[in-house]
């Protein structure tokens, strides 16, 4: 008889949330979205974050959304199309659970086995100057002298 408790115990136990994600036209409806190549190609990047996969695979994941947040598909915006697809990630993350645990279960992953500079080298953080530019721009601050303003009194 105790075999006959454990197993309707085991058997009226939750079932852990599904991390599947909602088929596409969902998906864009939810972020607020057009359907276009750019809302379509997030869904499939969060569709590649998997818990339990290779932390080469995250890593490439996580690489890829960032790549897309920063150099993505072209989004019908008048302001900043990055800021778009940022947008629509963080919609995304809001409102799917699954693409929540999805994301958080990649980025931790890959938080705790990598270093942050080769995610930042990688994905490359936006400069409007340039290497060259801010690289020259911080070497003449630290090696040069200050100019003198001629306007100041003294």
């Amino acid at each position: 008889m105790e075999h006959d408790d454990a197993a309707l115990a085991v058997s009226d136990a939750p079932e852990p949330p599904s991390d599947e994600l909602v088929p596409r036209d969902e998906f864009v409806r939810a972020i607020g979205a057009t359907d276009n190549k750019a809302s379509g190609l997030l869904r499939v990047l969060l569709a590649r974050c998997k818990r339990g996969a290779p932390i080469a695979e995250q890593l490439v994941a996580i690489e890829q959304l960032g790549r897309y947040i920063v150099a993505g598909p072209n989004v019908p915006t008048a302001g900043q199309p990055a800021l778009v697809r940022l947008e629509w990630l963080v919609v995304a993350l809001e409102q799917m659970p699954a693409a929540r645990r999805r994301f958080q279960a990649s980025l931790g992953a890959v938080l705790d086995a990598t270093r942050g500079v080769k995610l930042f080298g990688e994905i490359g953080l936006p400069n409007n100057r340039g290497l060259l530019a801010e690289t020259t721009d911080r070497l003449s601050r630290r090696f040069l002298p200050a100019t003198r303003d001629p306007r100041a009194c003294g």
